[in-house]
């Protein structure tokens, strides 16, 4: 069985386009300088499906950091030179659940991230008017819309 390798620079493109992905969506900002500063945010190895590389590629340990880590390095570089500055963030839009299976989708500030939102929502519950009662209900999930 043949594999198609890929070089480090196709895959540092690769971990560019899911970091740009992943700063518009507000996991981590735009203010990031540095490849070891993603991993303040998220676990920046796993950016261009390395993970799957042992099963997907057959590599050896030795061939993805041989891989890795010069792609790791392009991304650096691009990172250091301002690659995310001018990304603007989308809004930051959260699906809000509650324990009877409503929602309802809300905007937050861009950035927000979805722990930032599940630590405003999730136990948060609203009275709402059923015919002559009200019913109590409580956000139980709080997801990306």
């Amino acid at each position: 069985m043949t594999t198609t390798r890929i070089t480090p620079a196709e895959l540092a493109e690769t971990m560019k386009a899911e970091i740009i992905k992943d700063c518009k969506r507000g996991v981590i900002p735009p203010s990031v300088r540095s490849f070891a500063e993603l991993h303040d945010y998220v676990d920046a190895n796993c950016y261009g499906n390395t993970e799957g590389l042992f099963e997907d590629a057959h590599l050896t340990l030795d061939e993805i950091c041989d891989l890795c880590n010069p792609a790791q390095d392009i991304v650096h570089v691009w990172l250091a030179a301002g690659g995310l500055k001018d990304i603007k963030i989308d809004p930051s839009l959260f699906r809000v659940i509650y324990d009877d299976g409503t929602s309802y989708v809300t905007c937050m500030v861009p950035g927000t991230s979805l722990e930032q939102a599940m630590e405003k929502f999730l136990g948060d519950s609203i009275e709402v008017k059923r015919g002559r009662g009200h019913l109590t209900m409580r956000v139980v999930r709080v997801e990306w819309a």
